[in-house]
């Protein structure tokens, strides 16, 4: 053990520590390394070899995967064919608000009316408001829905209110 260490410590411990030492330094010389070494080797021949096999991968497992792979591509080769770039897909619908339980419901000409202001604005010529394809009522603002709501008070072609 290092001398300034003994001096830094207390007594005590410097004591503990020195016995310590010594008690290891007597183990470490009563180790025999050639006998240790010559029981080992002796038991590695008298023990069976163990041989260790890689875990082997399941074809089943494999056959599911590359069935979902053949799947997930198919699905989405399809609705590229089906739906092309130029068309709108199923995810690019708008999603409309629920109505509430007490609110006033909404026949399907009013339906139609609201769908076809918001076609009519969208597709205004002249007007420098693009609205997106996909629009709910809701991504409208105030001159908007005015604008909405004033288109659908104007009567139908050869309709009546």
């Amino acid at each position: 053990m290092d001398a300034n260490l003994k001096d830094e410590l207390p007594d005590r411990i410097a004591g503990a520590l020195s016995a310590l030492d010594r008690g290891a330094a007597r183990r470490a010389e009563a180790v025999d390394a050639s006998r240790i070494a010559e029981r080992v080797l002796q038991r590695l021949k008298d023990e069976p070899v163990r041989v260790l096999h890689p875990p082997r991968i399941s074809l089943r497992g494999l056959r599911v995967a590359a069935a979902l792979a053949v799947l997930v591509i198919g699905g989405v080769v399809t609705q590229r064919l089906v739906f092309g770039p130029g068309r709108a897909s199923v995810a690019a619908l708008p999603i409309l608000p629920p109505v509430a339980a007490g609110s006033t419901t909404v026949d399907a000409s009013q339906q139609q009316a609201i769908l076809d202001a918001i076609e009519e604005m969208r597709t205004a010529p002249g007007d420098s408001t693009v609205i997106p394809a996909a629009v709910s009522v809701e991504d409208l603002d105030v001159p908007e829905l005015q604008a909405l709501l004033s288109s659908m008070d104007e009567p139908q072609h050869g309709g009546t209110e």
